[in-house]
């Protein structure tokens, strides 16, 4: 990622910030951010560009422990996403104990074969109208129809990704 990021640099793009997931195997070595910013200093990427992303399911096993990661990441200059929100039991809690940058709406909020389409916007709304509040950004992933675009884009949504753009592609395609 950091290589890419040094070619699109010196090219003159202006590149766009690229996720990194991380595992439980990550957490449990205490010096797995140092080498990550070995990499990024080695390349000279500036660490905004990379996104440091972390799935709900994580953070309920450990809230201290990945509260101490996530200043760790921001420490280092690092963004921090909480991906798959709304996935299983989220918890209002979180979102106050959590200091996350980025906020990304799981798909299973945009399923509208199961359930009340109104309760569920409603949902969705608030969940953003929060994030905003807790000046987190918002990104729904798995957006599929261009109904969901527009219904975001109302909600003050900041990014949506999905099919409903493109499938994944290579990095060259993209």
């Amino acid at each position: 990622i950091c290589r890419l990021l040094r070619k699109w640099l010196d090219e003159g793009k202006q590149p766009v910030p690229i996720s990194v997931n991380l595992s439980r195997a990550h957490l449990r070595r205490p010096d797995f951010l140092a080498e990550f910013r070995s990499v990024c200093q080695r390349y000279q990427i500036p660490p905004q560009l990379l996104e440091m992303e972390l799935t709900e399911t994580l953070v309920f096993e450990d809230i201290v422990m990945l509260r101490r990661v996530m200043e760790e990441i921001h420490a280092y200059g690092f963004r921090c996403a909480l991906d798959d929100f709304g996935s299983g039991y989220s918890s209002l809690n979180m979102l106050k104990d959590v200091p996350a940058d980025v906020l990304k709406l799981d798909k299973a909020f945009f399923d509208q074969e199961t359930g009340n389409r109104q309760r569920g916007n409603a949902v969705v709304e608030s969940v953003i109208e929060m994030a905003k509040k807790l000046n987190m950004t918002t990104v729904a992933e798995g957006v599929e129809q261009l109904r969901q675009v527009e219904f975001l884009r109302a909600a003050k949504c900041d990014m949506v990704q999905g099919y409903v753009f493109s499938p994944p592609i290579t990095i060259s395609a993209f």
